[in-house]
């Protein structure tokens, strides 16, 4: 009778630790999907808000070279219309000042 006390108690004892072990397991992979899933969302929300900003950072940065190149031209204007206006009225100038210098 002892030895089949013995036994009943190993086989509870063996049976408890398959039991631990199989909700040790169910745990592991609920919280390995739990942290998949959120994984998955994570990509979700930064993968449309990574568009929109990268989108955002293009028309900002094709609004500014647009911008740059109407002010370049811009400067190159007046800088080819002082240019002209020097050479129509260098020798004015030189006489004006030539006049100025030595008292004419």
């Amino acid at each position: 009778m002892d030895r089949v006390v013995e036994k009943i108690v190993e086989i509870e004892y063996k049976a408890q630790s398959i039991v631990n072990e199989v909700l040790h397991n169910c745990e592991y992979h609920s919280d390995a999907q739990i942290k998949e899933e959120i994984q998955k969302e994570r990509d979700r929300i930064f993968s449309s808000v990574i568009q929109k900003i990268e989108k955002e950072r293009d028309h900002k940065l094709n609004y500014a070279n647009v911008q740059a190149k109407k002010i370049t031209h811009d400067a190159e204007s007046k800088a080819s219309n002082l240019n002209r206006m020097m050479a129509s009225n260098k020798d004015k100038w030189v006489k004006c000042l030539l006049g100025n210098i030595l008292g004419e």
